[in-house]
Protein backbone atom coordinates (compact mmCIF):
# COMPACT_ATOMS: atom_id res chain seq x y z
CA UNK A 1 0.00 0.00 0.00
CA UNK A 2 1.30 3.48 -1.05
CA UNK A 3 2.38 4.99 2.08
CA UNK A 4 3.03 8.10 1.15
CA UNK A 5 3.89 9.91 -2.78
CA UNK A 6 5.31 12.95 -3.90
CA UNK A 7 4.88 13.52 -7.17
CA UNK A 8 6.84 16.99 -7.16
CA UNK A 9 10.22 14.96 -6.20
CA UNK A 10 9.38 11.83 -7.85
CA UNK A 11 9.54 9.74 -4.98
CA UNK A 12 7.69 7.74 -2.17
CA UNK A 13 7.18 4.82 0.27
CA UNK A 14 5.30 1.76 -0.03
CA UNK A 15 4.27 -0.49 2.70
CA UNK A 16 5.08 -3.90 2.62
CA UNK A 17 2.54 -4.92 4.98
CA UNK A 18 4.24 -6.17 8.11
CA UNK A 19 6.38 -8.68 5.87
CA UNK A 20 9.35 -6.38 5.55
CA UNK A 21 10.82 -3.06 5.50
CA UNK A 22 9.06 -0.38 3.85
CA UNK A 23 10.14 0.06 0.26
CA UNK A 24 11.38 3.20 -1.31
CA UNK A 25 9.37 3.91 -4.74
CA UNK A 26 10.94 5.82 -7.48
CA UNK A 27 8.01 7.80 -10.32
CA UNK A 28 10.50 5.67 -12.80
CA UNK A 29 9.18 2.39 -10.98
CA UNK A 30 5.63 3.41 -11.63
CA UNK A 31 3.74 2.02 -14.74
CA UNK A 32 1.07 4.62 -15.35
CA UNK A 33 0.03 7.68 -13.69
CA UNK A 34 2.74 8.36 -10.61
CA UNK A 35 0.99 11.73 -10.60
CA UNK A 36 -2.18 10.06 -8.94
CA UNK A 37 -0.40 7.74 -6.72
CA UNK A 38 -2.01 8.43 -3.57
CA UNK A 39 -1.90 7.62 0.08
CA UNK A 40 -3.39 4.40 0.82
CA UNK A 41 -3.72 3.08 -2.97
CA UNK A 42 -2.76 -0.39 -3.04
CA UNK A 43 -0.52 -1.70 -5.60
CA UNK A 44 1.63 -4.37 -6.51
CA UNK A 45 5.45 -4.19 -6.62
CA UNK A 46 8.64 -6.24 -7.03
CA UNK A 47 10.78 -6.01 -4.02
CA UNK A 48 14.13 -5.07 -4.66
CA UNK A 49 17.60 -4.91 -2.02
CA UNK A 50 19.86 -3.50 -3.32
CA UNK A 51 23.69 -0.89 -1.76
CA UNK A 52 20.66 1.24 -1.28
CA UNK A 53 18.35 -0.30 1.26
CA UNK A 54 14.89 -1.89 -0.30
CA UNK A 55 12.79 -0.15 -3.01
CA UNK A 56 9.93 -1.20 -5.09
CA UNK A 57 10.21 -2.21 -8.52
CA UNK A 58 7.44 -2.77 -11.18
CA UNK A 59 4.70 -0.46 -9.46
CA UNK A 60 0.95 -0.63 -10.55
CA UNK A 61 -2.09 -0.71 -9.45
CA UNK A 62 -3.41 -3.87 -7.49
CA UNK A 63 -6.09 -4.48 -9.98
CA UNK A 64 -3.62 -4.85 -13.05
CA UNK A 65 -1.40 -7.90 -11.24
CA UNK A 66 -3.99 -9.63 -8.83
CA UNK A 67 -5.67 -12.71 -10.75
CA UNK A 68 -10.01 -12.23 -10.50
CA UNK A 69 -11.45 -12.58 -6.43
CA UNK A 70 -7.79 -11.85 -5.33
CA UNK A 71 -7.27 -8.40 -5.13
CA UNK A 72 -7.78 -5.88 -3.00
CA UNK A 73 -11.62 -6.58 -2.86
CA UNK A 74 -10.65 -10.13 -1.70
CA UNK A 75 -9.99 -9.22 2.30
CA UNK A 76 -6.74 -11.47 1.93
CA UNK A 77 -4.78 -8.88 2.70
CA UNK A 78 -1.80 -9.75 0.02
CA UNK A 79 -2.27 -11.25 -3.28
CA UNK A 80 0.49 -12.95 -4.77
CA UNK A 81 1.32 -13.66 -8.80
CA UNK A 82 4.38 -14.43 -10.49
CA UNK A 83 6.53 -12.90 -7.58
CA UNK A 84 4.40 -9.53 -7.25
CA UNK A 85 3.47 -8.77 -4.26
CA UNK A 86 0.14 -6.24 -3.42
CA UNK A 87 0.43 -4.44 -0.37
Amino acid sequence: MVKWFDPDRSVGVIVQDGEGPDASACRSAVHGDADHMVAGERVCFDVTLDAAGVRADNIRSSGSCCPPGEGPECGSGACLQAGRRVR
